[in-house]
């Protein structure tokens, strides 16, 4: 593989300037690079997939965040029936009591 594919293959893995950078530094010094480009590409390959699942793994904590929310919002709202019922049941046993007692 010569230079310039290996250079189309840089510039279609998202290294934009990185690539650009690599090339210029092998026509100017007149050397070639001692790292593999190959293995460069592959890095970035993988940089990238890890990049996804950190993504989806964030994605993921999110939904179980919201989903604990929504559990803990049901919890507080059955809570705060129970509490409105209970309240209501003791003024209607208060009204009930005086009631016993005006009699």
């Amino acid at each position: 593989m010569n230079d310039q594919e290996r250079l189309e293959k840089l510039k279609s893995t998202d290294l934009g300037p990185i690539a650009f950078y690599l090339n210029h530094k092998t026509v100017f010094d007149g050397t070639r690079l001692k790292k593999d480009w190959d293995w460069l590409i592959q890095t970035v390959k993988e940089l990238q997939a890890e990049n996804e699942a950190l993504k989806s793994s964030l994605e993921f904590q999110t939904i179980l965040k919201e989903s604990y929310d929504k559990l803990h919002g049901q919890e507080l709202r059955e809570k705060f029936k129970f509490a409105k019922q209970l309240q209501q049941a003791q003024e209607r046993i208060a009204f009930l009591e005086a009631l016993l007692k005006a009699r």
